[in-house]
Parts: structure tokens; sequence; C-alpha cells
């Protein structure tokens, strides 16, 4: 193989394990303001209208959250000739040396760029799927208050 193959697989490989890195960060951050949400929503229960319930409020970020901590939570997909371990107790045998092969080596840096890129796609699904969720929990956050700065003006 030559080094050009072998220094685009690396590449795509970095740029898949910062892409998952990233897309990690972001959901943790999504996940606080979240946090600062809810309890900012429950401060104000009062001031909502009687016929919208709290827990139905709360449902949007509560399932955001849930989804978020999916897409942070690794996934490990198994890939024949993609050995990742993940054990209690580890032993020097279980880490394979590289093949000599370049065929095989090929193979190998395809796997784990398919492993990856699986990875990847289910953070992104996940992470898009609660960005969606929250961004109709601010537009129903938006109209509660429209309501209530239009009601007081009513009177």
């Amino acid at each position: 193989m030559s080094a050009d193959r072998g220094k685009y697989f690396e590449s795509l490989i970095s740029v898949y394990t910062d892409n998952i890195r990233a897309s990690d960060f972001k959901s943790n951050i999504l996940i606080f303001f979240l946090s600062l949400s809810i309890s900012t929503v429950t401060a104000f229960r009062g001031e909502f209208p009687h016929y919208v319930p709290i827990l139905l409020l709360l449902l949007l970020p509560m399932c955001s959250i849930i989804l978020l901590i999916l897409s942070i939570a690794p996934r490990f997909i198994i890939i024949p000739g993609y050995p990742f371990y993940l054990r209690r107790s580890m032993s020097a045998d279980a880490f394979v040396t590289p093949p000599e092969d370049e065929e095989s080596l090929l193979a190998l840096f395809r796997k784990r760029c398919a492993a990856l890129g699986n990875i990847l796609y289910w953070k992104i699904f996940l992470f898009r799927l609660a960005i969606g969720i929250c961004l109709f929990y601010l537009v129903a956050l938006m109209f509660l208050a429209l309501g209530g700065g239009l009601g007081a003006f009513s009177l």
C-alpha cells in the first residue's frame, strides 16, 4: 500500500473522530441549556394559562435530553475485522498487530472508516431530532410568552 493511501485513510479516520467529538460537545452544551430552561419554566408555572399543563411543557425538553444522552453514549458497532474490545479485564493478547499485507491493511482501514461513519451517522441523527424538538419547544414557549404579554395589555 502506498503512503498516500495510508495517509488518506488516516486523515479520514481523524476527520470522523473529530466530528464525533464535536457532536458530543454540542450535545453537552444543549443538555446544559435545556436543564436551565426546564428550571425556568417550572419557576414560572403560575404565569401559564390554566389550560396548559406543566407536564406537557416539560415533556418536550425531557425527550430532547434523553435523545441527546443517547447521542453522547458511545456506540461500538461490531464489524468483522475491526476489533474494538470493551471489557473489564483486558490482556495484551486482545490487541492484534496491524496486518503486513497491503490489501488486508487497506481492508482494516476501510472497516474502521465504516464503523466510525456509522457511529457519526447515529450521533448526528439523534442530535438533529433533539434540535427539532427543541425548536418546537421554543416556538411553543414563544407563543405562550406572547399570549401572556398581549393578555397584560388587554387589562
